[in-house]
């Protein structure tokens, strides 16, 4: 199975003297997970300006999509599960259901993938990023070598898809890909 490889694009531009803003490299190092895993990140912070308060809830979301996002799946897992165990009706609980999908595909844990993406699908029906877990199930079962299940699952995410070109565009790849191994 193909490896997922996410990356993240920081752009810094209309930097001027007169307004002094520093970039500040700043450092997680994952202590929930008991696990050394440490990401980096670049976040703009201007001098003498007072920090936010963190909310340490979505601190927990945010270094669980950090770590997924740099291929630290198992921390990442690690990360979602304690979001759900402890803060199941918080705001990004559908959210951290997905991604915690993601982080089982990528892996290569098809078993809890799937598992996953159906207790979302059947949780959040109308949740944003339901088509996307669709999309992420077919490619569960395409890795399973159940190309038929698959092109039934990416046929009627076709149908529906049309508001979403980005998500349009992938499952017509994703099909196109699957004719094309049906015709050799």
């Amino acid at each position: 199975m193909k490896k997922m490889v996410r990356y993240k694009y920081w752009i810094v531009c209309g930097l001027s003297i007169a307004f002094c803003s520093v970039l500040v490299i700043k450092i997680i190092v994952c202590e929930r997970a008991h696990i050394g895993t440490v990401v980096t990140s670049i976040v703009p912070s201007s001098i003498g300006a007072p920090r936010p308060s963190i909310d340490p809830v979505a601190e927990l979301y945010a270094d669980g999509r950090k770590q997924l996002i740099f291929d630290a799946y198992d921390v990442a897992i690690s990360l979602f599960h304690e979001y759900l165990e402890n803060y199941p009706d918080y705001k990004n609980a559908p959210d951290a259901q997905y991604w915690l999908g993601v982080a089982f595909l990528s892996k290569g844990d098809i078993t809890k993938a799937i598992t996953t993406f159906q207790n979302f699908q059947e949780r959040y029906p109308l949740h944003p990023k339901f088509d996307d877990s669709m999309h992420d199930l077919a490619q569960v079962y395409i890795a399973l070598n159940e190309v038929e299940v698959a092109k039934v699952i990416l046929s009627g995410l076709l149908d529906k898809c049309h508001q979403d070109y980005f998500l349009c565009n992938k499952v017509k790849n994703t099909l196109s890909k699957l004719e094309v191994v049906d015709a050799l």
